[in-house]
């Protein structure tokens, strides 16, 4: 699954990818995702919520991770060192 996950256009990495019976039949899904923007992020996490439906995951939660801003970030973390 988790693989579908990042053939998804501009995917750029999955991390914390877990799927979970919590009761019953109900099956939970997290996951993050890199991506590179959060324009980007509502439309990925559309396509893998679709993914997960497909498979008969109803409950699931996508978190963005967001590259040009972790970029950004390391880039000051560096310069101020």
């Amino acid at each position: 699954m988790s693989m579908c996950c990042c053939q998804v256009d501009g995917v750029y990495n999955i991390h914390e990818f877990h799927v979970w019976q919590l009761a019953g039949n109900r099956i939970i899904a997290t996951a993050h995702i890199q991506c590179r923007s959060l324009d980007d992020y509502e439309r990925i996490a559309g396509q893998i919520k679709l993914l997960f439906h497909n498979e008969g995951i109803h409950s699931t939660t996508v978190q963005p991770e967001v590259v040009e801003v972790l970029c950004v970030i390391s880039s000051i973390l560096i310069t101020n060192e």
